[in-house]
């Protein structure tokens, strides 16, 4: 029997059109909340779907997970070049400036979420169009949207140039009501989420076990759906510029 797991579901629409200049798009949050998952499949849909992509790995894998997109990237090609982030970040600006695909999308995966001067966290915020803040629906992770919010406050008042903020709610289940309610606390505190939401599946074909294997793209999945939900926003986000 053929190996059906790289097999792409077709499409039944047409792909949003994202302006020429592109939109950068960064993944954020703490570690293990599937900032390296979430884009991985999103890269892959949004190839699929007719979108140019790309992405930098700024990220270095802590214990407690699997692994670096760059290395997932390797063992199974998402069909979009995958780099790593120049060990300078100041180099940085230059390099996703350099990738970012002409009316396409380039993610930028980076570390565990930290305030602080000499990470790369500040320097990204002011160098993507959107910011994807993945939020685990926990009372103690609201913390983190206060803290990045914070940051790209920080970033607008010394005239600097703030991304579009977005939360993606990921491990949600669908029999429990903290994602309900931890989405109704930061839409009432004047929070963007996105409608779409990375659900905790452990199975072995779930997103939970991903890792370094080929993605299946299915356009009727919650990875699909969230891929032309983020496109359209990334899309909406550099038209505003």
């Amino acid at each position: 029997m053929a190996d059906t797991k790289d097999v792409t579901v077709p499409r039944q629409w047409e792909p949003v059109v994202v302006p020429p200049q592109g939109c950068k798009i960064g993944m954020f949050g703490k570690g293990g909340s599937t900032k390296t998952t979430s884009l991985a499949h999103l890269l892959k849909h949004w190839v699929e779907d007719g979108i140019p992509a790309g992405a930098i790995d700024a990220d270095e894998p802590g214990e407690d997970e699997d692994g670096s997109l760059y290395t997932w990237s390797r063992a199974a090609s998402f069909g979009a070049p995958v780099r790593k982030a120049p060990a300078n970040h100041e180099d940085l600006d230059v390099e996703m400036g350099l990738y970012l695909p002409a009316g396409g999308l380039l993610g930028l995966d980076t570390p565990a979420w930290e305030r602080k001067p000499e990470t790369i966290h500040i320097r990204a915020l002011s160098m993507v169009d959107m910011a994807v803040l993945c939020l685990q629906p926990t009372g103690m992770e609201l913390n983190r949207a206060g803290s990045i919010l914070s940051a790209i406050q920080q970033i607008e008042m010394v005239g600097g140039r703030a991304p579009r903020l977005v939360i993606l709610l990921t491990r949600t289940k669908s029999s429990a009501k903290a994602a309900e309610q931890t989405r109704d606390a930061l839409t009432g505190a004047g929070y963007e989420v996105l409608v779409n939401e990375m659900p905790d599946q452990h199975a072995m074909e779930g997103y939970g076990q991903s890792f370094a294997k080929p993605i299946r793209a299915d356009f009727t999945s919650p990875m699909g759906k969230l891929s032309r939900e983020l496109a359209a926003v990334g899309a909406e986000a550099v038209s505003g510029r």
